[in-house]
């Protein structure tokens, strides 16, 4: 084997990635303002990140916007900007990512991530046996402790503040809330493309 082929063997043995999936992967950014719309809550697209929605309308309203966007609904939403063209990058640069995403078995929320991903043509470069779903966004530091995944992206602060087994922890932040002042254990990245370049 060739000293550069020892190296990709080495990096590819190495680095472990997890995903998650809503926030990261599917852009809901227009589904969660008009279901918001419906409810009488007026959305700025900068106001749409889960931490901020909290924020600005009532639990129950929350909640049905969520069930919205894990259902029939989400369905519609795109993949965020360059998501798949990066993705294919990175499993040909490092090996294919596990998504671990937190969907409840209730009203289908997972049959229609898979279902997502399919009509979404992410089949490759994502595996079907490295798409994985936690009970709770808790449990996620589990199934990444089982996997030993060492670095992971996800859009909201507390999951990434709950996985004490991931090293390298990676806070997708599109819309800049909280880029410039990020916690010191997190990186922060406005893009795939950053996220990727982080990587390297």
């Amino acid at each position: 084997m060739r000293k550069n082929g020892i190296q990709d063997w080495l990096m590819n043995k190495k680095i472990k990635i997890g995903l998650d999936l809503d926030g990261v992967i599917i852009d809901h950014t227009l589904n969660k303002i008009r279901l918001a719309k419906q409810c009488g809550y007026f959305l700025k697209t900068q106001q749409t990140s889960s931490e901020i929605v909290e924020k600005i309308v009532p639990p129950d309203i929350k909640r049905f916007i969520q069930k919205g966007i894990y259902g029939q609904v989400g369905l519609s939403s795109g993949p965020m900007k360059n998501s798949k063209k990066m993705l294919k990058k990175i499993t040909e640069t490092f090996s294919v990512p596990y998504i671990i995403s937190r969907r409840d078995y209730k009203h289908n929320q997972r049959k229609f991530a898979l279902e997502w991903l399919k009509n979404n043509h992410f089949f490759p470069p994502l595996k079907r046996n490295r798409i994985l779903f936690a009970k709770s966004e808790p449990s996620k530091n589990n199934v990444c402790k089982k996997l030993n995944i060492n670095i992971y992206l996800d859009d909201k602060i507390e999951v990434l503040n709950n996985l004490r087994s991931v090293k390298y922890k990676v806070l997708f932040d599109p819309y800049c809330h909280r880029y410039k002042n990020p916690p010191k254990n997190i990186k922060v990245v406005k893009t795939w493309l950053e996220f990727y370049k982080y990587l390297q």
